[in-house]
């Protein structure tokens, strides 16, 4: 949504693209990986990361009613304070798998596997803004479920699974529809570009 000069329509215009540029930043964070075995056929991980990015200032394009958008000034920028956080992707983010074999013969095994995804708060979530704050993306977490037989060489495998089983869904990010260079290409208004992440799936495999 921020204003720019379009010198092919020669008039000021706005994009639902990004316009990117280089801010100092710093990263601090922490990541750990623990694996166990408790019993025999039970293998269980988990792998934890945070990592925060921080502005150490610079600038960044942006609106300013102030300063107006012509071809001698095609795009404004505004000051990135420092300690802004930078990150697109929420700062905390696990995951815990694991799975448990279980020998049925000489030449056959059946399984139960799982995989959790934690993606904590999101504070830049790509949403609208109220002044320049965009809407946090809350924590959630998506669950894969696998269940199935096995033969002892791994010759053939044959199993169901439920990815995201609980069925959570989120929204991760929404953006206005901008196309004023374009109008006849543009959606009409109160639309939103939304989107969400994986609904349910439930399938079987075969290999």
């Amino acid at each position: 949504g921020v204003q720019y000069f379009n010198t092919v329509a020669n008039q000021t215009a706005q994009t639902s693209l990004a316009f990117y540029r280089n801010v100092d930043a710093r990263v601090r964070g922490v990541e750990v990986e623990v694996s166990a075995r408790p019993i025999d056929g039970l293998n269980l991980g988990a792998q934890i990361s945070y990592s925060k990015i921080n502005s150490q200032g610079g600038t960044g394009p942006c609106n300013d009613a102030s300063r107006p958008i012509n071809a001698a000034n095609p795009i404004n920028t505004c000051p990135i304070a420092k300690g802004t956080v930078l990150n697109t992707q929420a700062p905390f983010q696990a995951t815990f798998n694991g799975g448990y074999e279980q020998p049925l013969s000489d030449a056959l095994s059946a399984y139960f596997r799982f995989n959790v995804n934690v993606q904590g708060n999101n504070p830049n979530f790509g949403n609208f803004r109220t002044g320049t704050v965009f809407k946090s993306t809350p924590s959630f977490a998506v669950a894969d479920l696998f269940l199935g037989l096995n033969e002892a060489d791994n010759a053939w495998d044959f199993g169901i699974y439920a990815k995201n089983a609980f069925n959570k869904q989120v929204e991760l990010n929404r953006v206005l529809t901008l196309n004023t260079v374009f109008p006849s290409f543009a959606a009409p208004s109160g639309y939103d570009v939304v989107r969400y992440n994986a609904p349910r799936e439930v399938g079987v495999q075969l290999r």
